[in-house]
């Protein structure tokens, strides 16, 4: 080791008296454009880290399709006919821009926490829910006796005519939601759309409330 270096190591705090102190306002701790952001890669490792794993499995009685991206035109998810019965129920959860088509009859289907995700299936025996999402739309080709949407932003459901046949129609309940359209088939076989109202006006007249939903009109 150099004889001059081993001395000045030896002298401790002797090694840092020639450098120039730093300025309080340049220290890091105290510098106004310090932000503490986490930005660049460090982001795209913590939303890698956020997302759920990728799943795709039928498990006892239910179907599970979790954390699937992206998966859209030639990479979109099918249920098969023969891959289900009316005994299954589907779990899609955290599922983001892509599509799932279920060709089989089943007995539910759930959507939780999902965003920009298209549903198009056949044949449900009891209900279609969708929960914490967002942009979601479900497109039903055959019968489904309820649908439900919960705390979703922009939700489209498509009806098929067999969903509109008086006696059996099919029952829309939205709780919480914006942004909600239904669309089915006129008499004519014209798509028709109706804008679900997000707003109730209430009225107290003596003893009895009366309540009135207020439509769009835009």
């Amino acid at each position: 080791m150099d004889k001059s270096l081993n001395a000045q190591l030896n002298a401790g705090g002797g090694i840092t008296s020639g450098l120039k102190k730093v300025a309080d306002e340049k220290k890091a701790k105290n510098r106004k454009d310090r932000t503490g952001k986490i930005t660049g890669s460090t982001n795209s490792l913590r939303n890698a880290q956020a997302r759920a794993p990728e799943v795709f499995e039928i498990s006892g009685n239910m179907w599970k399709i979790e954390g699937q991206i992206h998966k859209r035109g030639d990479k979109k998810l099918f249920v098969k006919e023969d891959q289900a019965t009316s005994k299954n129920s589907i779990s899609i959860w955290k599922c983001d821009n892509s599509v799932v088509v279920v060709e089989a009859k089943v007995g539910s289907i759930l959507i939780d926490n999902c965003k920009k995700l298209a549903l198009v299936f056949n044949d449900v025996v009891a209900s279609v829910e969708i929960v914490n999402s967002s942009s979601v739309d479900v497109q039903c080709l055959k019968y489904v006796p309820s649908i439900s949407a919960d705390k979703t932003a922009g939700v489209k459901f498509y009806l098929s005519k067999d969903c509109c046949i008086t006696g059996k129609e099919t029952r829309i309940i939205t709780s919480s939601c914006s942004e909600a359209n239904v669309f089915y088939p006129g008499t004519n076989g014209e798509l028709k759309e109706k804008f679900i109202p997000e707003q109730v006006s209430t009225v107290i007249n003596g003893n009895d409330a009366k309540f009135n939903f207020i439509e769009h009109t835009g």
